[in-house]
């Protein structure tokens, strides 16, 4: 397993490699594929090393053909669920530790969050014959709070072919962002 404290794990069903897959990122700098099929003998798929630093959290799309992780060293990478290695360079627009990360709009779009008290939006463009999209940044918030970025879950209604969209993000609230989406602050007690 891991030689550092795990940080994040992150479960999909990869079928038709594997019936369930479970994935896990640690102070080690690693991420783990573990096959978990039988519980009682879990086995490794592969190890790879995914960071400068401490891996910090992990998502995937549903389309479940990459995964996303991000780091301590400031990067978002972009990982290969059947080749089990890295897709391009990563992105590094934080200027703190990438602390979470979380997928809307159909999987087109994702956020991360971090100790740089950043909101980062990043959108997908999707060349032909490829299965994993090319992201890029859309939006950057900077000082979205005065406190550092833990925890984004995002929702999303479609009415009338409008998309409302609201981010919550966990920190100390600070002010209310009107942008292409609401954002709202919960205040950690």
């Amino acid at each position: 397993g891991h030689q550092g404290a795990i940080r994040c794990l992150s479960y999909m069903q990869n079928k038709p490699l594997v019936s369930d897959l479970l994935i896990s990122g640690s102070d080690d700098k690693m991420l783990i594929f573990w096959d978990i099929s039988k519980p009682q003998s879990p086995v490794i798929f592969a190890k790879v090393m995914a960071h400068n630093l401490s891996v910090l959290a992990i998502t995937y799309p549903s389309s479940r053909n990459y995964i996303i992780s991000c780091s301590r060293d400031q990067t978002v990478k972009f990982w290969d669920t059947k080749k089990y290695e890295a897709i391009g360079e990563g992105i590094k627009k934080h200027k703190a530790a990438v602390t979470c990360i979380t997928f809307f709009k159909y999987d087109m779009m994702f956020a991360t969050g971090g100790l740089d008290k950043a909101i980062i939006t990043y959108e997908a463009n999707l060349e032909e014959g490829s299965y994993t999209p090319n992201f890029s940044v859309m939006r950057i918030i900077s000082q979205a709070h005065d406190q550092p970025v833990f925890k984004l879950v995002a929702s999303q209604i479609d009415q009338d072919l409008v998309l409302s969209l609201s981010l919550i993000h966990i920190s100390e609230p600070t002010r209310l962002l009107s942008i292409s989406y609401a954002v709202f602050c919960l205040k950690k007690k």
